[in-house]
């Protein structure tokens, strides 16, 4: 349950954070206008703060217990094997956009009302900067996606694409999040944005062994990566490497489906309402917003899986 919510939440990272961001001003912005300090909005943002900080441990844990033996997930659609991502990352940034927003909303609040405390703006600049620092990671993630072309991965500053035919022979070094494949021709790496390690692939959630095996039999076979991206060439890689599978579920009715979105729609809009045109309880609104996200994102999700099997 922990591992599927967390797949929801990274497959919608960037509408939850963009979310947050948008409901963290408003909350600064509103808490500034009172008359009355803003007690309780700044526990209402400590709330929220809490619960992001609990949630990423839960998905931290739960994806350090199945990193051993998590293997690829099979992206039929864009042809491609990708190691599995965790929303530990998202909930960081959530948990640090809503300490910002808490301590933004008391400090503001006296700055506008004449206490002009130079610690408070010291404060802000640091968990701005810790915003920025970890912006990066919650946005993006890291991870490896192997294609029939070459291997893309994902850094949180950056991303590198790297061509089959750019590897050599030697066995790619690996680490419990990484694996440094060895470049015979460097020229042919693409880089974008900021990469520090170019010929460093990370992930969050996969055998570091298994990863390493998956490419030197790729690059040392050029006419199996045909199959990549493909079910039944991952059941074949998987024999190859001796990595178990995990059973597949039957796919959601549509009428759950149905449901799901229909009250994920409801919980949204209702959750907009609160914050935009009621006097309520900012930490209510937030929550219902992103959980409607959440629903609708996962029938979304789930009606498109259904179509795939069709």
């Amino acid at each position: 349950m922990i591992l599927r919510f967390s797949g929801v939440v990274v497959r919608y990272r960037g509408r939850l954070l963009v979310t947050a961001l948008l409901f963290a001003g408003l909350a600064v912005a509103g808490a500034v206008r009172q008359a009355a300090e803003p007690t309780g909005e700044l526990v209402d943002m400590l709330t929220v703060a809490g619960a992001a900080l609990l949630a990423g441990a839960m998905v931290a844990v739960g994806f350090r217990r199945r990193a051993d033996e998590a293997g690829f997930e099979v992206d039929e659609e864009r042809r491609s094997f990708r190691t599995p991502r965790s929303a530990a990352p998202v909930f960081t940034g959530l948990f640090l956009l809503a300490a910002a927003a808490a301590i933004g909303g008391a400090g503001g609040w006296a700055w506008a009302h004449g206490d002009r405390d130079g610690g408070w703006v010291f404060v802000m600049v640091l968990l701005g900067a810790g915003v920025v620092a970890a912006g990066p990671a919650a946005w993006r993630g890291a991870g490896a996606e192997l294609t029939g072309d070459g291997i893309r991965g994902d850094q949180s500053g950056g991303s590198v694409f790297i061509p089959w035919t750019a590897l050599s022979a030697e066995r790619p070094a690996r680490d419990d999040h990484h694996v440094d494949l060895r470049v015979a021709h460097p020229e042919q790496v693409v880089r974008k944005g900021l990469v520090v390690r170019p010929h460093r692939v990370p992930f969050e959630a996969a055998s570091s062994a298994f990863v390493a095996g998956a490419i030197r039999h790729y690059a040392a076979n050029p006419a199996e990566r045909a199959a990549i991206g493909t079910r039944a060439g991952y059941r074949e890689l998987a024999a190859l490497l001796d990595q178990p599978l995990r059973p597949q579920e039957p796919p959601t009715s549509r009428r759950r489906l149905l449901w799901r979105g229909v009250g994920g729609g409801a919980a949204f809009l209702t959750g907009i309402t609160l914050q935009t045109f009621v006097e309520a309880d900012t930490t209510l609104g937030l929550v219902l917003s992103l959980i409607g996200l959440g629903l609708i994102g996962d029938a979304a999700r789930g009606l498109r899986a259904r179509r795939q099997e069709a």
